[in-house]
């Protein structure tokens, strides 16, 4: 059909679509058998068509992009006559649109054939002739498919046809996806032409896309044969993007232009307002093109009629910048489309075949080589044409030429084609006339070879010629591939030949330019040039030598190999004409190159000696008349310019001086003034009358002089010799004068020194020369001036003239003359610091007395007096002078048995700026040793008193104690305090030593002084010295050697003869010193072994007491208590105070008498006992406090048996008593334990068996009764005195079998299991050791846990006894006992957890689960329980209070309760409404604790987290008194070996106080609701905390703090516990839990199961903050002065890090000592 409608190409599709394999629905339904095998068969069919289909279109191209340069292709090869009609150009536009493409183009339509092709594989409606040279660019016919490498479903819209393909990938028979069309609606329908629509775009990415679009070459244009115009839209957001390609008429052989313009626009406010931005580039090309012929068969190449098609048509396109010049940029290669990129500056367009993917072509097709053939051709054919244009394009063609770098297998044949065929071809122009030549024909003249104006340097000829210049450089190597050579040395010299043989040689004319000279002689050069091994080189040096190059003078031209050729001149003076010598032209020898050219050709320089030499023997030749002084001057003119450079050695007569002059031989003579030689070897000077210090006014008579200076007769030289040379001469290197001088010895300078001669023979210098002593005779004031003037001849100087002229007395001020030495040269700056240190007038400074001061422009010169010891600027040398004038200035004498009196005396701020001066510039290498033999310590007045003046080093210290002495202390002073450098660096004094000290007791003792408090710093002192210095035998040697321990008496003693005990302490000879110099008791004791007194001492101190008469009761006490103190065994003293009256004995009518210890006396030792006897008997008059202190020694002197405790006999009586069966029960269960401890202690019970003494224990009994009374019995000589008493808590019996009465009162059955019955049981075994009786405590209280007991009694070491076994351990469980009202009690005997000391308890927490123990201390209140002798782990006995019937104090019936925890005197206690605690000490003690530690808290805040406490040294009285209050306060630790919770619990609540008020001074909103210890309330007991009440919920931590402000967090950060950089701004929750003790900080606490496991759960993780912290306050020394605590933030890190150590039943936590 030419123009269906739409309903025939629906049908159109619908039959395309069966053909291509599309079954219906209702053809799928059909099950007929004959159906179903077809549809089968159609199948199979089906999937084999799709998969050829599918991979096809998958392989034929390697970029899923590739699509768009098919599309191209497909719109190039369509129809536009439509369009043409309307003068429309052929247009392809592609829109970009997120998901799809748009691609219209304004061609003719659709047709039935273009459906059908499209529908198919490899079907093609493209035809083409045999003779069709354009070709087309498609010949596989599914180039179409390629959309499908991005697309699945593609829309062709071309009315009237509306279908689309469905192609999904993987899917059975997806192939026939893209040749079966499915119709579509008619919607978007385009108005004319063409529309193909791409949608579900998935594997290629939108950006990807947009950058293949905008890759697309804009020449691809240029090889289209329809298409004029391509549009590419992109869509960018809200802006859009439309690129448009277009192109000039394609003339051949023209230049033509791809304009490319992009047009940006954006919508507005309004859809239909635009902003447009619009910019358009052009590219030139000159484009060429030639039809090929008789190409080679391919069957790529066939026309539908099967003919091969040999002729195509071949294109280049030459980039031209606006300026006509080439444009050098990589281009496409295109076989109608871009195929790549190869490497050429030009474009090449050819009908080449291309494999399937159509990025590059076929290598081996043989038709692709006739075309790359045909390319060469063309590009020769080209270049003929660029060669023939004007202007420089003629000259720059060359950089079209491929590269030579292209490696490409087929595309590299190219470059050596059109190389081949140029080179042949007339193509390149020439230097003259510009004619075109073969690249071979020309020589390309290098810059070398030009002159400055770019010119020939020597003209080309017939054999010769030139390459133009107008060649680019960068083209020589294109160039010379094509065979244009360089110009060399061959070719330039045969040009040499061709200008010498001329007539107009521009070498001979030597007048040219420098410039031109040079580089011809630079190139000549270089031929010569034979230093490498060159044949090549000999041959064209000999040429050159055969040419007639030198001009000589008045000879014309001569070849270099003629010989016996020279210089004109030497060392740019002429050589005389005279001399018979063949010279060079002088005009031939200006420009340096060409002179180097004749040397290296040749030419030699005349020898210098040689012209000296016959100088010389002009002068030796005694034949020869004598030289007139014109001939002499002009001789030695010509030496002064030669002879130093001849050198000459030949005849030994002449040698040089140091500058490298020549002097001249000694017949050599010179002339004086008169005209007479002057032998060598005498002086010879210059006048210099000119010059005020020339010899010539130094020499000359001074008729003016008052002293009438004779003048000194010198001989001078003739002044013709001066003006032989001009001035300009005279200043070359040496100078005439110069040279003079050093050559023939003319002298400016006075002579220094002489020689002396022996026997005509020089010995050497010895003293100074006639001309020097003249001047020091007559002229001294000239002699510095001399010596600074000629200083550059004399220094440095010979070691015997320095010390000559050191030691020179010279002038300085006042008439006064100084060694020179001794001296400073009176500058401008050292005369203005003089002034500024403000040294008097009156004081001679050691200044050189010249006519003025010295500028600072001159000291320079000047420098040389430091060789003589001349002090030139302000060194240290000079402040030390200054310093030595000042001192010599006071009169003091270096020798110190030599007095003078001082004539004048410094200010004090004149001598530190002295001082300040020489510490600023002093240095290590210039001490100042000279001072350590002067007085230079300057002492000032202080405090109006006559000033010290000057003083020697040793008898000065740096740094000391005011009060210091012996030495004087400079740190002292107030001027030198910043003069430390200067007196320790420079003066070298020290600080203050050891021996200092010794020094100053030595001087105090001389001086009869006293002072205690000095001595004592002094000693202080010395033992901050020796305190690290185990060597203490040093000082201790010098103590006992002088003597110097002064003691309370005024007098001094060695260490040897004093005690370290107080003054209370009174030993015979010894002195007491410990009350002088307590605190330095480690330097008497340690250091000097200064002893403490011995027991010995002790008791006969206390003997000689008690013989004095003045001897009072109290130092008697003293002394008796300083002996308790040695612990001396008991009856150990008898004998030493059998017969000493030294015990005051109250008697019975209340007088009080000394007595010896053998009378009859009482001692009360008991609080029960105090008073009961008083008046009756004879009793000790000594308090229970005094008795307790001085135990020992009673024991010692044999009293024990005077003890009330021993003496008194207590006898007890009982009514009305009832057997207790379960005390009974479990004391007979016992009993093996009481006989561990009778065998283990060794008790006169067993000495009737084992056996039997255990069967008395298992039939003891135990009676409860509330009438036990006792009474008292002494026996005094002569009188027995009984006491009866009321009430008694204990009653026992032994009358055939052991019976004991215990009372039935809580109290008082308490204190007789905890004290009176373990008493009891130890006496009635008869034991001693008073440890006994706690084990026996143990025993008693144990309960019926037998294993436990066991285990206390090992802990305690009692030992077990064979045949003696523990009794069966009966059921844990319940037992009905009686109690004292009769009731039925159930008691559960259990094992607490053991008791842990000073490890810190906590109190039973009111949270179920948690049940913790409050803290305690460890200290054992000696003395004051005599009873507490040891602790043990003592179980206790848990009773169960819980009845099946309980009845409340109301006689209702009451809850049941679990079963709480008692002891056995609890089981008692619960039947007593309201019994007080005495274990809890005083409650006015606990609130003076309080009440301290509330201040203590108020005082110190949060530690560092790096300070860690150290170990308070406590003093004796201070920890007595200490644990007295303590115990006054909180109880004691132990009663009867039972632990006092009761204590326990006020050192805990006191230690959360200590933290409480600590941070409520950070803390403003600290409340009591933060505080959530359960024990809190006990300080309410305190005014301030009255109404805090119970805590009444669940105990977690002591104190909760939720810090919603950071406050604490903060101070945590500030104090180092946390990091800032996690923790800042954080709120977590703290939970905080007090540990406290009385021991210090590195004892152990106690910490319970629940708190060792919230503290794992609540660990700090690293890196990260957390919301609830747990730390540890560690409160320590509770009680004491150094009470404190250290904090431990997330103490499970602590205990990694290994600060905290715990027990591994984790109970016990140890700090870490440090």
């Amino acid at each position: 059909m030419s123009n269906p409608k739409r309903q025939d190409a629906q049908k159109l599709v619908a039959r395309l679509r069966r053909l291509n394999g599309g079954v219906s629905d209702r053809a799928r339904q059909n099950n007929d058998e004959t159906v179903v095998e077809l549809r089968e068969a159609l199948d199979s069919l089906r999937e084999q068509v799709a998969a050829s289909a599918e991979r096809l279109s998958r392989e034929l191209y390697a970029k899923d992009t590739r699509f768009i340069y098919e599309l191209i292709q497909n719109a190039d090869d369509n129809a536009y006559t439509l369009a043409r009609k309307t003068n429309t150009k052929p247009e392809l536009t592609f829109t970009l649109l997120p998901g799809r493409i748009i691609v219209d183009s304004n061609e003719d339509g659709f047709t039935e054939e273009n459906v059908t092709a499209i529908c198919k594989i490899g079907k093609s409606t493209k035809s083409r002739s045999a003779n069709d040279n354009q070709g087309f660019i498609g010949e596989k016919g599914i180039g179409f498919k390629s959309v499908f490498k991005i697309a699945k479903r593609v829309f062709v819209k071309s009315e009237p046809y509306s279908f689309s393909f469905h192609y999904v990938p993987h899917a059975i028979a997806s192939g026939l996806g893209m040749i079966t069309p499915i119709s579509e609606d008619y919607d978007d329908m385009p108005s004319k032409g063409t529309r193909i629509l791409l949608t579900e775009i998935e594997e290629t990415s939108f950006e990807e896309l947009q950058m293949e679009f905008e890759r697309i070459p804009n020449t691809l244009l240029f090889f289209l044969k329809s298409l004029e115009v391509l549009v590419i839209k992109q869509q960018f957001g809200d802006r859009t993007r439309e690129t448009r390609y277009s192109r000039t008429s394609t003339t051949p052989n023209s230049f033509q232009e791809i304009n490319v313009m992009q047009v940006e626009y954006s919508a507005q406010n309004d859809a239909h307002v635009f902003e447009e931005t619009r910019s358009t580039t052009s590219s030139r090309f000159y484009v060429v093109e030639k039809k090929v012929d008789n190409l080679s068969r391919d069957e790529a190449r066939k026309t539908a009629e099967g003919e091969y098609i040999t002729s195509s048509t071949v294109v280049l396109a030459f980039p031209v910048s606006n300026n006509d010049e080439p444009k050098i940029e990589e281009q496409f290669v295109y076989a109608f489309l871009p195929l790549r990129k190869a490497g050429f500056p030009f474009l090449l367009q050819a009908d080449f075949i291309v494999p399937s993917t159509r990025e590059d072509v076929q290598y081996s097709s043989q038709r692709n080589r006739s075309l790359l053939s045909a390319v060469a051709d063309l590009f020769c054919d080209t270049v003929e044409t660029f060669s023939q244009f004007s202007g420089t394009f003629r000259y720059t063609w060359l950089k079209y030429l491929p590269p030579t770098s292209i490696r490409d297998e087929f595309w590299k044949d190219l470059y050596p084609q059109i190389a081949n065929r140029l080179s042949s071809q007339c193509v390149v122009r020439s230097w003259t006339n510009g004619d075109l030549h073969l690249p071979s024909d020309l020589l390309r003249l290098p810059s070398s070879m030009r002159d400055e104006d770019n010119r020939p340097l020597l003209q080309d000829f017939d054999s010769v010629r030139y390459l133009s210049p107008n060649y680019e450089e960068s083209d020589s190597l294109r160039l010379w591939k094509l065979g244009t050579k360089t110009v060399h040395d061959t070719e330039f010299l045969e040009l040499l030949k061709h200008d010498i043989k001329g007539p107009a040689s521009r070498w001979k004319q030597l007048e040219m330019s420098p410039q031109w000279q040079k580089k011809v002689a630079q190139i000549l050069l270089k031929m010569c040039d034979t230093s490498q091994s060159d044949s090549k080189r000999d041959e064209l040096k000999g040429a050159l030598q055969g040419l007639h190059l030198v001009p000589v003078i008045g000879a014309g031209w001569y070849m270099p190999r003629a010989g016996n050729l020279l210089m004109p001149t030497i060392a740019s003076m002429s050589i005389p004409t005279d001399l018979g010598l063949r010279l060079i032209r002088p005009a031939s020898l200006a420009v340096p190159e060409r002179k180097q050219l004749l040397q290296a050709l040749g030419v030699k320089n005349a020898v210098p000696r040689d012209i000296v030499q016959g100088i010389y023997n002009r002068y030796l030749d005694d034949t020869l008349p004598t030289a007139s002084i014109e001939d002499s001057v002009t001789h030695f003119k010509f030496l002064f310019h030669h002879a130093s450079r001849a050198h000459h050695r030949e005849s030994g007569s002449s040698r040089q001086t140091q500058s490298g002059a020549e002097v001249l031989p000694p017949q050599m003579k010179l002339l004086e003034q008169n005209v007479s030689y002057v032998p060598r070897g005498e002086p010879l000077y210059f006048k210099d009358s000119d010059i005020t210090l020339g010899s010539g006014n130094l020499f000359m008579k001074d008729d003016k002089d008052q002293n009438q200076d004779p003048g000194l007769n010198v001989q001078f030289l003739h002044e013709d010799y001066i003006l032989a040379v001009s001035l300009d001469n005279r200043s070359s290197d040496p100078s005439w004068i110069k040279w003079l001088e050093q050559a023939v010895s003319v002298r400016h300078s006075p002579r220094l020194t002489t020689w002396m001669t022996v026997s005509g023979n020089i010995i050497g210098r010895s003293t100074l020369s006639p001309e020097f002593e003249y001047i020091l005779k007559w002229k001294p004031s000239l002699f510095i001036y001399v010596l600074e003037y000629y200083q550059h001849e004399y220094f440095p100087l010979p070691a015997e003239i320095v010390g000559k002229l050191s030691d020179a007395q010279v002038p300085v001020g006042n008439g006064l003359k100084l060694a020179l030495k001794k001296t400073c040269l009176r500058t401008e700056k050292l005369n203005r610091i003089t002034k500024e240190l403000e040294i008097p007038d009156t004081c001679p400074m050691p200044f050189l007395n010249l006519a003025s001061v010295i500028a600072e422009d001159r000291v320079a010169s000047f420098k040389f007096l430091g060789q003589l010891g001349v002090v030139t600027d302000a060194t240290f040398d000079f402040y030390l002078r200054a310093l030595v004038a000042l001192i010599d200035w006071a009169g003091e004498d270096e020798d110190e048995s030599e007095t003078t009196q001082q004539v004048a005396l410094p200010t004090t701020q004149v001598v530190c700026r002295v001082y300040s001066e020489i510490a600023r510039v002093f240095s290590q290498e210039n001490r100042g040793e000279s001072l350590q033999t002067r007085r230079c310590v300057f002492i000032p007045e202080v405090d109006e008193s006559p000033s010290w003046g000057w003083e020697w080093i040793g008898n000065c210290v740096w740094s000391g104690p005011s009060w210091l002495e012996s030495k004087c202390v400079l740190v002292n002073i107030e001027p030198y305090r910043q003069l430390e450098f200067f007196f320790t660096s420079v003066l070298q004094v020290r600080n203050i030593r050891w021996d200092d000290f010794i020094k100053e007791l030595l001087y105090m003792k001389l001086g009869d002084q006293r002072d205690m408090r000095k001595t004592a710093n002094i000693y202080d002192r010395l033992w901050q010295d020796f305190r690290g210095d185990s060597q203490h035998s040093v000082l201790r040697e010098q103590f006992e050697t002088h003597e110097l321990i002064l003691t309370a008496n005024g007098t001094w003693a060695k260490p040897s003869s004093c005690l370290w005990a107080s003054d209370k302490v009174r030993i015979a000879e010894k002195a007491c010193i410990s009350h002088l110099y307590n605190p330095l008791e480690k330097f008497f004791r340690e250091c000097l072994q200064v002893p403490e007194p011995d027991l010995q001492m002790h008791v006969q101190a206390l003997k000689d007491l008690a013989k004095s008469r003045e001897a009072s009761m109290s130092a008697l006490k003293e002394a008796m208590i300083h002996l308790s103190h040695f612990n001396p065994a008991p009856d150990s003293l008898k004998s030493d105070f059998a017969s000493t009256s030294i015990f005051p004995v109250k008697l019975l009518s209340g007088h009080t008498q000394r007595s010896m210890p053998t009378v009859d006396f009482a001692i009360v030792d008991r609080v029960r006992y105090n008073g009961l006897f008083d008046n009756r008997i004879k009793i000790l008059d000594f308090s229970l406090h005094d008795v307790r202190l001085m135990q020992p020694f009673l024991e010692a002197c044999g009293l024990r048996k005077q003890f009330m405790s021993v003496r008194v006999e207590e006898k007890t009586s009982v009514t009305g008593q009832a057997f207790d069966s379960l005390l009974t029960e479990r004391m007979r269960s016992n009993a093996y334990a009481f006989v561990r401890c009778a065998v283990h202690y060794q008790s006169p019970r067993i000495s009737d068996g084992i056996e039997t003494l255990q069967k008395e224990l298992q039939q003891l009994s135990i009676y409860r009764s509330d009438e036990i009374s006792q009474s008292l019995t002494i026996q005094q000589y002569p009188d027995t005195v009984t006491i009866p008493q009321d009430k008694a808590k204990l009653h026992f019996e032994y009358n055939g079998g052991l019976h004991i009465y215990v009372p039935r009162d809580t109290r008082a059955f308490r204190l007789c299991i905890q004290q009176q019955l373990p008493l009891k049981f130890k006496s009635w075994l008869d034991i001693s050791d008073p440890i006994a009786q706690a084990n026996i405590g143990h025993i008693i209280e144990s309960g019926d846990d037998l294993l436990l007991l066991d285990e206390v009694l090992d802990e305690a070491g009692i030992i077990h006894v064979d045949g003696v076994v523990r009794p069966e351990q009966p059921e844990r469980g319940t037992e009905d006992v009686r109690g004292a009202s009769g009731e039925s009690v159930r008691v559960t005997v259990e094992a607490e957890e053991p008791s842990r000391g000073d490890y810190g308890c906590e109190v039973l927490s009111s949270d179920e689960d948690e049940i913790d123990t409050p803290a305690a201390s460890t200290e054992t209140e000696a003395g004051i329980i005599a009873e507490n002798s040891a602790q043990r782990h003592t179980p206790s006995i848990r009773v169960d209070l819980g009845h099946s019937r309980s009845v409340s104090d109301s006689g209702r019936p009451a809850h049941p309760r679990e079963p709480s925890t008692r002891s056995v005197s609890e089981v008692v206690d619960r039947h007593v409404d309201d019994a007080s605690a005495t274990s809890s000490g005083s409650t006015l003690a606990f609130v003076s604790v309080l009440d301290d530690t509330i201040r203590a808290a108020q005082r110190t805040s949060i530690p560092e987290k790096s300070r860690l406490p150290s170990f308070a040294l406590r003093s004796t009285e201070s920890v007595i008194r200490s644990r007295e209050s303590n115990v006054l306060a909180f109880g004691p630790t132990i009663i009867h070996g039972i632990r006092n919770r009761d204590r326990d619990c006020r050192v805990g609540v006191a230690g959360e106080l200590y933290i409480y008020e600590m941070l409520r001074s950070i803390l403003p909103d600290l409340e009591y609701s933060h505080w959530k210890s359960s024990i809190r309330h006990q300080v309410s007991i305190h005014e301030r905390y009255q109404d805090l009440s119970h805590w009444p919920g669940r105990e977690t931590s002591d104190l909760v703090y939720p810090d919603t402000q950071s406050l604490l967090t903060n101070t945590f950060i500030e104090k180092g516990y946390l990091e800032k950089d996690i923790w800042q701004d954080e709120t977590p929750e703290y939970q905080i839990e007090v540990k406290t003790t009385t021991g210090q900080w590195s004892e152990p606490f106690y910490m319970s199961k629940s708190q060792y496991s919230r503290m794992e759960r609540l660990r700090l993780h690293s890196g990260e903050p957390s919301s609830v912290v747990y730390i540890i306050m560690r409160v320590f020394s509770l009680g004491y002065n150094d009470v404190g605590f250290v904090v431990y933030v997330d103490p499970c890190s602590a205990k990694e890090r290994g600060d905290l150590c715990f027990s591994s039943d984790k109970w016990a936590v140890e700090p870490r000592i440090i």
